[in-house]
């Protein structure tokens, strides 16, 4: 169907008053036409700047919902960690969480873990810290699991379990699921617990499970573990601060004679950039497991003469 002619004279008349048509486009303009397009400009701005209010204040608004939504949540996951300190008898409170939880923080950007390694020594430290990280963590969920047992804490029903899984099946499952939880927790990053110990899970965002169900009491679970395996790392920093002669002294003689042998060959004029590149793994792994190995059997072993 045409458009009627009525429209397009109308439009073509609307067009030359703006000076929009095309045969006008180069004509001057009189004062109704310069009149009308600045008050077309000045409305089209005026608009354009309400939308972008309304649109910043709506997005405000919902950042604020969401906010608030894991502000409440956040206290509420954090009120049941608390209550199973309280039932575990682990002697921690918010005042003790929140030290730990300040603690890792500062020991990350102490040990520059929040920054690429650039040479051998950072990479030496930091298979250091990742050992006394991964004992921390996995002494952690083994005294949370003899406190849970202790207590006689009831684990949560597994995940995906039909609901006519006979008992056997239940028990399997349940299993099966905590020892992952378990594996997870013990090879996963302990920075994670300075959020969580406080009851904030920030890859939940605003979208919370369900309180009491599974998920939410799998991190109640891995708070406590969590702050357990803070307390320990925080331990260990401890005595290799007082260890410290001790620990440079091994060092020293376990890797300089090594390391020396290393630095020959590599001045040697006969060596080749494959041997090159060979002799530079060996630096890298002899450092890296040989200083962590030395440092955790002397710490552990000063852990275990406190205990006796």
């Amino acid at each position: 169907m045409k458009t009627p002619a009525f429209w397009n004279n109308l439009r073509e008349y609307f067009l030359q008053m703006w000076g929009l048509a095309g045969e006008n486009k180069d004509a001057p303009q009189s004062p109704l036409q310069k009149l009308l397009a600045e008050v077309e400009r000045t409305t089209r701005d005026s608009l354009d700047t309400q939308i972008e209010r309304q649109q910043a204040e709506a997005e405000e608004r919902k950042h604020a919902e969401q906010r608030k939504l894991i502000a409440q949540q956040s206290a509420l996951l954090r009120e049941d960690i608390l209550k199973l300190h309280q039932q575990l008898h682990t002697q921690m409170g918010l005042p003790e969480l929140t030290e730990l939880s300040e603690f890792i923080h500062h020991h990350w950007l102490e040990l520059g873990l929040d920054r690429r390694p650039d040479h051998l020594a950072e990479l030496t430290l930091r298979a250091v810290a990742r050992r006394l990280h991964q004992e921390a963590l996995s002494w952690g969920m083994d005294e949370f699991c003899r406190l849970a047992a202790q207590a006689r804490l009831h684990w949560p029903a597994p995940l995906g379990l039909s609901p006519h899984a006979n008992p056997e099946e239940y028990e399997s499952h349940q299993q099966m699921e905590r020892e992952l939880l378990k594996k997870q927790f013990r090879n996963g990053e302990i920075l994670r617990m300075a959020d969580l110990v406080l009851g904030s899970v920030p890859v939940w965002g605003a979208v919370f499970p369900d309180r009491g169900g599974t998920v939410w009491m799998h991190s109640v679970f891995e708070a406590v573990a969590g702050a357990l395996a803070l307390s320990r790392l925080k331990q260990l920093d401890t005595l290799a601060h007082e260890q410290r002669a001790e620990l440079e002294r091994r060092l020293t003689e376990a890797l300089t004679e090594p390391l020396r042998k290393i630095e020959a060959r590599l001045r040697s004029p006969l060596a080749s950039p494959e041997e090159d590149k060979l002799l530079a793994e060996q630096a890298q792994d002899l450092c890296q497991k040989q200083a962590a190995e030395l440092v955790w059997q002397l710490l552990s072993d000063q852990l275990q003469n406190e205990q006796s």
